[in-house]
């Protein structure tokens, strides 16, 4: 169970030059586990509980062609807790991957976190959201004719 998500880093940069207007505009992300490490806490009952520690980095990348046009960058941990622990160890020390049954309960909540937190982001340094924002739109009215 994931106990904490935590984005240690943000690094945002816009490259766009005010005077070009680019005309088709890219936007792609990846996500990467960096690293798993097994840790002891202190719960609130003194009880030391085993967490893992799982480190990821999160990219948004803006792009015409092969010309970046900017990019929002994380990176963090999400802890979790689990009786899982060694089974999460062994998979990644085999294959550097997480457990299929897990992966994407893990994925897509940092997916949520850093997304939600790139939207705001992409507005301060004037990009657009990473995501499509619903739009509503005015609508239009069809003259229809009774014929009977």
């Amino acid at each position: 169970m994931i106990s904490n998500i935590i984005i240690n880093k943000i690094s945002a940069e816009n490259k766009l030059i005010l005077k070009k207007q680019e005309k088709k505009m890219e936007i792609g992300n990846t996500l990467s586990i960096k690293k798993i490490e097994e840790q002891e806490l202190v719960s609130g009952s003194d009880k030391k509980e085993k967490t893992l520690f799982i480190s990821y980095e999160f990219k948004i990348i803006y792009k015409t062609g092969e010309n970046e046009l900017g990019n929002i960058d994380f990176s963090g941990s999400l802890l979790w807790r689990s009786e899982d622990i060694e089974e999460f160890i062994e998979t990644w020390k085999k294959d550097k991957k997480l457990p299929e049954k897990y992966s994407f309960i893990i994925m897509n909540s940092i997916l949520r976190k850093c997304i939600l937190s790139a939207i705001n982001i992409s507005e301060q340094i004037n990009l657009p959201p990473p995501i499509n924002i619903p739009i509503i739109q005015e609508k239009k009215v069809q003259n229809i004719e009774y014929i009977g």
